[in-house]
């Protein structure tokens, strides 16, 4: 199972099978509309024009992320960075922003982090979790980690309660679709902003 938007399922194919056999995507010159090359083995330098649906994907969703920035505990967070979108958030082992998530991170609900991060459709973050495979989220949620006791899912939110971060819930969660859950936050000025969120995903309360 995985949890992502049908828009974000863009993969950059860099290798796959086809007729069985392992093959290699070129990179040397652009291929015409809905086909891609290929090399079966890296001693064949002749190339091979499929079209791209015939390609396994065996690659990962998404693109790969090249992150300038180190991440930051919550004072910091709080002080410099609330609001400013780098969403780099690290609380040592009790919540993370998606964007800072790493190989064997232990969420509330037990799961654990396999891959590294992605960089999904519209800067949303891909990650994959062991037992629920590729999840898609917004990258400012905070996640609640194993060693941080007061989260609640999706859709146990309610209005009033608050994220770590220091966004409101302005009114209770709703049930868009299976795995899918509308969250409502108030800003500063009171209006209320609507985010879907995967349902599997903790998210860390103040």
């Amino acid at each position: 199972m995985a949890i992502v938007k049908e828009s974000s399922e863009r993969y950059r194919v860099l290798s796959g099978k086809h007729a069985k056999r392992i093959c290699s995507v070129c990179r040397e010159k652009p291929d015409p509309p809905g086909f891609v090359s290929v090399i079966f083995d890296h001693r064949d330098t002749e190339s091979v024009l499929i079209q791209e649906g015939a390609l396994s994907k065996l690659s990962v969703p998404g693109w790969e992320y090249d992150i300038q920035q180190s991440p930051y505990g919550l004072k910091e967070y709080l002080k410099e960075h609330q609001g400013n979108g780098s969403n780099m958030l690290r609380e040592k082992t009790f919540f993370i922003q998606p964007r800072t998530a790493s190989i064997n991170d232990q969420l509330a609900s037990g799961e654990l982090v396999v891959r590294l991060p992605r960089q999904g459709y519209s800067s949303s973050v891909l990650i994959r979790l062991s037992e629920t495979g590729w999840v898609e989220l917004a990258p400012r949620l905070p996640i609640a980690l194993i060693g941080h006791e007061k989260f609640k899912f999706p859709f146990e939110l309610k209005e009033g309660d608050r994220l770590v971060t220091g966004c409101s819930i302005a009114k209770d969660s709703e049930c868009l679709a299976i795995n899918w859950i509308r969250l409502f936050f108030a800003d500063v000025s009171e209006h209320i902003a609507a985010l879907t969120v995967p349902s599997c995903i903790p998210l860390a309360l103040a």
